[in-house]
């Protein structure tokens, strides 16, 4: 049996990020961390396509748009929502 333990723990330490990441209005921080990011070594090279990487920039637009306009549902919203549809 994997222990799959460390996999999700550094999973859910990625979704906090991103989500302090969006919650972030300072550009300074927001280029600190960029250039960190950039310093750091990638474990795999982009295999994406151009067509594939465009349309999932604008998906991430469009969900940064929601963001903004407050089109947001908290996680205990979601889960109730789906609860309820059981």
């Amino acid at each position: 049996m994997v222990n799959i333990e460390p996999v999700m723990n550094i999973y859910a330490q990625k979704l906090d990020l991103i989500a302090r990441l969006m919650e972030i209005d300072d550009e300074s921080i927001l280029s600190k961390v960029k250039d960190v990011l950039k310093k750091t070594p990638s474990k795999r090279k982009n295999t994406m396509e151009p067509e594939e990487e465009e349309r999932l920039i604008h998906i991430l637009q469009e969900s940064q748009e929601d963001y903004i306009a407050g089109r947001v549902h908290s996680q205990k919203e979601v889960e109730a929502y789906f609860k309820a549809k059981q």
